[in-house]
C-alpha cells in the first residue's frame, strides 16, 4: 500500500496547514531551533480553530518551550498558563502535567 498524498475533501485542505504548523513548531524545539518553533507554534495557533482545544494546548505548549529556551521568560511563562488552561479545559493531562512542568522550571531560572 502506498500513501497518496492527494485531498479529496476540499475542506480537509483547510485543516491541514495548522496541524502540520504544530508538528513542525515541535520538530524544530526537539531539534534545537527555538526561534523557528516559536514561528511555527505562532502560526500553528493562528491557523487552528479555536474548539480544537488539545491541538492549540500541544502549539501553546510549544510556543512556550521556544519561547523559554531564548530567555524570553515572560512571553515563555503566558504560553505555559494558555497551554494548561487549555489542556484541563480538552481532558489533556499530558499536555497540562508537561506545561506545569516546565513552567515551574521558567519560574526557578528567574529565581536563579
Amino acid at each position: 500500500m502506498t500513501f497518496d498524498p492527494k485531498v479529496d475533501n476540499p475542506g480537509d485542505q483547510q485543516r491541514i496547514p495548522g496541524p502540520m504548523a504544530a508538528i513542525r513548531g515541535y520538530v524544530a524545539w526537539h531539534m534545537g531551533s527555538k526561534q523557528t518553533a516559536v514561528h511555527f507554534a505562532q502560526q500553528a495557533l493562528e491557523l487552528i480553530p479555536e474548539m480544537d482545544l488539545t491541538l492549540r494546548s500541544h502549539a501553546s505548549k510549544t510556543l512556550g518551550l521556544g519561547y523559554g529556551n531564548q530567555g524570553i521568560l515572560k512571553r515563555g511563562t503566558e504560553a505555559f498558563h494558555k497551554a494548561i488552561e487549555l489542556g484541563e479545559q480538552s481532558g489533556n493531562l499530558n499536555v497540562t502535567l508537561y506545561a506545569y512542568a516546565y513552567l515551574l522550571l521558567s519560574i526557578s531560572y528567574t529565581a536563579i
